[in-house]
């Protein structure tokens, strides 16, 4: 069958990473787990804001995850091993300015689905506080929020590394955090250090998934389920997030 191999892909890639959180040698920072069963119509937040730590170094992963999938858990994993991180906070946006030409799901329903994509992943961290903020969201904001003391490294596709510079004020963002680059087709490693200046390059194999493929295959009806974790699947299923004509 010609989805048998992104089947069994998807399957080892969420248990290597769920194996891989029983051995972790470090303290978890505690969070809550998903609340409640899945139900469709509206979705409450709960605000849950990260404990401000010392001396911990802290790899942050933002995007719009909508939805979350397979490729976004991978990065974290890979940023986790590779960079000897405590632990890697995922940050959906609340209103990404970089989206601003097209629908994007509810704030939500993203912050929902990142919180199940997570859960038991002792060093995986869902963080809504940018999810609260009114008006666009600015990664430079963000990290206004973290303690001076904490060490932050920003998980970056190598084609948003790229476009740093065109962010809100990104000599301050570029001040305060250390670059970790994923590797992305059609994006070259020089086209990266001309924009920004030496990062640090994670290995990564290539998964050729996008949130814009999964909505669109879902609205098509050709597939998604392996693409996300199975709770994340049953979410935008239940909730109706993709679907033709659908308020999201």
């Amino acid at each position: 069958m010609a989805g048998t191999p992104i089947r069994f892909l998807t399957a080892f890639v969420l248990r290597v990473i769920r194996a891989a959180s029983t051995r972790a040698r470090r303290q978890a920072v505690p969070r809550p787990g998903p609340a409640g069963q899945f139900a469709v119509g509206p979705v409450s937040i709960a605000t849950f804001v990260v404990p401000i730590l010392v001396d911990v170094r802290s790899g942050l992963l933002g995007g719009t995850f909508d939805p979350p999938h397979i490729a976004h858990l991978l990065a974290g994993e890979v940023a986790y091993r590779q960079l000897g991180l405590d632990r890697v906070i995922y940050l959906p946006a609340g209103s990404p300015w970089q989206k601003a030409d097209r629908k994007v799901s509810s704030a939500e329903h993203r912050w929902r689905m990142t919180e199940i994509a997570t859960a038991g992943i002792s060093y995986f961290v869902p963080d809504d506080r940018e999810v609260h903020r009114d008006g666009w969201t600015y990664t430079v904001d963000t990290l206004g929020t973290f303690e001076r003391s904490e060490e932050i490294v920003l998980i970056l596709g190598a084609d948003a590394a790229r476009g740093l510079p065109t962010w809100e004020r990104a000599g301050e963002v570029l001040e305060r955090v250390r670059v970790a680059v994923l590797p992305r087709p059609g994006t070259e490693r020089m086209e990266v250090e001309s924009a920004i200046g030496a990062a640090t390059w994670l290995d990564m194999p290539a998964l050729p998934v996008s949130g814009t493929m999964i909505r669109e295959r879902f609205m098509a009806g050709t597939g998604v389920r392996f693409l996300v974790p199975d709770d994340v699947y049953e979410y935008m299923v239940a909730n109706r997030l993709y679907e033709a004509g659908a308020e999201g």
